[in-house]
């Protein structure tokens, strides 16, 4: 059984003769390094953005109620998060926040910042971004 490493370079060797496409979906970047977020990891930030005031005040209203409450802030809020993906839906929650900033590319500018970019430099491909680990893949 070929290695990832050695399957990376026939298919290298193969796109350079020509006699192979490539078709790459959703989740393979995700998949070939980890640092890559998923959707739910990447809508985190966006949600606190579009929703904060409403998670602190959910929150407040948790803390003050009758029955004793076991989630610390943190954990409250990233059951919120969570909860409010799954309610609203990935395209509602971009379309949301399309709104609240006021123009499109706000999701373009959120994305950059959010997620990691490849660097080539002499031949070198390094994934590279201030919040993550930087990977360097030679082809």
């Amino acid at each position: 059984m070929l290695t990832s490493e050695e399957l990376l370079k026939k298919l290298k060797e193969q796109h350079d003769k020509r006699t192979v496409s490539v078709l790459v979906g959703a989740g393979f970047s995700k998949n070939a390094i980890p640092s890559y977020l998923g959707w739910d990891e990447l809508l985190r930030d966006l949600v606190l953005d579009v929703y904060g005031e409403h998670i602190k005040e959910r929150y407040r209203q948790y803390k003050s109620g009758s029955a004793p409450y076991f989630y610390t802030e943190d954990a409250f809020t990233n059951r919120e998060i969570e909860r409010l993906i799954h309610d609203v839906g990935y395209l509602n929650l971009v379309s949301k926040y399309f709104e609240q900033k006021g123009y499109r590319e706000a999701i373009d500018v959120y994305i950059e910042e959010h997620q990691p970019y490849v660097e080539e430099t002499g031949g070198v491909f390094k994934v590279v971004n201030d919040n993550v680990k930087v990977y360097q893949i030679i082809i």
